[in-house]
């Protein structure tokens, strides 16, 4: 099986993972930390740099608005953009033909629950790298990671808590 899920569509890509696999909420629910971190990253040096807030709107110097509205820019990004329309098509296709709309709607109902059950439980108990000013938080009083970068995976022990591994 290839799967190919979008950010933007991340509760129904998760939850048609989850369907594909046969996986309960519980296995593919996800601890969003960017409320509690105000969207704030540690995104170079900590001591340097300290937190940056992601998808802060700044303004575009004018010679890169053109750019990015320049056929040159449209030509470079075309093949993203292709792959973007095939996953967003595919995602589409896979609900209403693989597993049914009616069944997936209950299921995203189910899903949602879950994911609510678990911002709510863990909204207190797990601190990422940034708090919601920009402040840096020290490394031991941060959630534990998946990974080193402190970034991935975040929080996993609150989900143990709540949905414990049978």
């Amino acid at each position: 099986m290839n799967f190919i899920g979008l950010v933007e569509r991340m509760n129904e890509s998760l939850l048609l993972l989850q369907l594909m696999l046969d996986l309960q909420p519980s296995d593919v629910a996800i601890i969003t930390s960017s409320k509690k971190s105000g969207d704030f990253l540690i995104l170079g040096n900590k001591e340097k740099d300290g937190c940056q807030r992601l998808g802060y709107k700044r303004d575009i110097f004018p010679g890169a608005q053109q750019f990015l509205e320049s056929d040159e820019w449209k030509q470079l990004t075309k093949i993203e953009y292709m792959l973007y329309d095939a996953v967003n098509r595919s995602i589409d296709h896979t609900i209403d033909t693989v597993i049914g709309r009616d069944r997936f709607n209950n299921a995203l109902e189910e899903f949602e629950k879950v994911q609510q059950e678990v911002t709510e439980y863990c909204k207190d108990r797990v601190q990422s790298e940034c708090t919601a000013n920009g402040t840096v938080v020290p490394e031991e009083q941060r959630s534990k990671c998946y990974t080193d970068s402190g970034r991935l995976g975040c929080g996993y022990e609150c989900l143990d808590e709540i949905y414990p591994l049978e």
